[in-house]
């Protein structure tokens, strides 16, 4: 999994409190809309002293066997034992299986965006109960800002699934921001409930690649199955670990949406403090404007690099000011399925890509060295590429849009 702990498990180094939102088209892929598997989870927590508790709510299906399920794990955790660098965990709670409403959800989210969706029949076709009990444990060490982590999670329900994580990390960590990666091993046995769980567990078992990054309070990760499709990708909001400390240079993580067309934005800034002058790197991916069809769209993946110009005037409460950038990057165009009955054929092209956006942004001081925003842009993208047609698609066209982004930002 890309959110470092088992579905229902508390994060490892629990903080305050915690919200993350999964969704596989977010992992790292190209083009091809995986959408199976867990297909989506949000998890929310929090602890205080040695306690924490967690709830996961996660959709899971099966398309090549028109099949689905929903899964809500509950758990509240007892710390035996933590200090900075360790802590061994135990946990009890229930999880719940069968139609929980997910399908429902997910209709309305694809009828909104103009997707075709598959009608997947539930399995189990009623809802099952079960008690579980979970164990976390981890062990850092650490010299300066490098690091390795050791982790170990385990669940048993009382339905008999059996899911387990083993991990060894890479940490990379100044005060306020985080970085960890490296290789898992993802353990499934045991009695999942229905067909559908039991699929999934076949497709998350094995060895992963994850990683994962904090700035301030704005958290993304990622992983990916060495063996097989199962892939994660995960955004969310954490309170901090470790306070930052005021500094002569900034890092901001921006997350958001663009608004003429379902995609995902993710920028990363970087800047001397008093210096507008920054450097940004963009990612991007979603659904290029004007390219649905009834079972086909185009999707698009993009990342491009190049300076901003962001300058705040304002108090020691709230800052505002132009937010412009300009960059060159590459971009990736293709034709994806959206269910069953395929319409086009599926082609992908590639090219270089010039981006520049003008928005404007108000940033709010938690504290000297911690900030949150929110900002808006109207954005442009315009490929370096001959256009590829393929019946009524046209793709590596040029693309506008207007994107909305909530960004955290420390100093050091």
């Amino acid at each position: 999994m890309a959110s470092e702990t088992l579905p229902g498990l508390p994060l490892s180094a629990a903080p305050t409190a915690w919200v993350t939102l999964g969704n596989d088209s977010w992992g790292p892929q190209l083009i091809d809309n995986r959408d199976d598997g867990r297909t989506a989870e949000l998890t929310a927590g929090g602890g205080i002293g040695r306690w924490r508790i967690t709830v996961n709510a996660s959709m899971l299906t099966d398309k090549p066997r028109l099949r689905r399920s929903d899964e809500l794990t509950a758990t509240v955790a007892y710390a035996l034992w933590q200090d900075d660098l360790s802590a061994v965990v135990v946990a009890g709670g229930g999880r719940v299986a069968g139609d929980l409403g997910g399908a429902s959800i997910q209709q309305r989210w694809h009828d909104a965006v103009g997707y075709a969706f598959d009608q997947l029949a539930y399995d189990p076709t009623e809802v099952q109960v079960d008690p579980l009990a979970g164990l976390t444990a981890y062990r850092d060490w650490r010299r300066g800002i490098w690091g390795v982590r050791g982790l170990a999670q385990g669940l048993v329900t009382g339905h008999g699934e059996l899911q387990g994580l083993l991990g060894g990390h890479f940490l990379v960590g100044i005060p306020g921001v985080h970085w960890w990666g490296g290789p898992e091993y993802h353990l499934r046995g045991g009695s999942p409930v229905g067909s559908v769980a039991k699929e999934v567990a076949i497709q998350e078992r094995g060895p992963w690649l994850a990683s994962g990054v904090r700035v301030g309070c704005l958290t993304a990760a990622i992983g990916t199955a060495l063996v097989g499709d199962a892939i994660e990708g995960s955004l969310g909001y954490t309170t901090p670990t470790v306070a930052p400390q005021p500094g002569a240079w900034l890092l901001t993580f921006e997350v958001g949406a663009t608004m003429t067309a379902p995609g995902l934005v993710q920028r990363l800034r970087g800047a001397k403090r008093n210096f507008p002058i920054e450097v940004r790197l963009d990612t991007r991916a979603g659904t290029v404007p004007g390219q649905n069809f009834d079972h086909d769209s185009v999707r698009y993946r993009q990342v491009s690099i190049g300076p901003g110009w962001a300058p705040r005037w304002g108090n020691h409460l709230v800052a505002i000011g132009p937010d412009l950038d300009a960059g060159i990057g590459w971009r990736v165009d293709g034709t994806v399925p959206e269910d069953s009955a395929t319409q086009v054929p599926e082609v992908q092209r590639h090219g270089v890509t010039l981006t520049t956006s003008v928005g404007a942004a108000a940033d709010f001081h938690l504290e000297p060295a911690l900030q949150v925003g929110v900002s808006g842009s109207w954005d442009l993208s315009q490929p370096l590429a001959n256009h590829l047609s393929v019946g009524p698609a046209t793709v590596l066209t040029t693309m506008s849009g207007v994107s909305v982004r909530l960004s955290s930002t420390v100093s050091w």
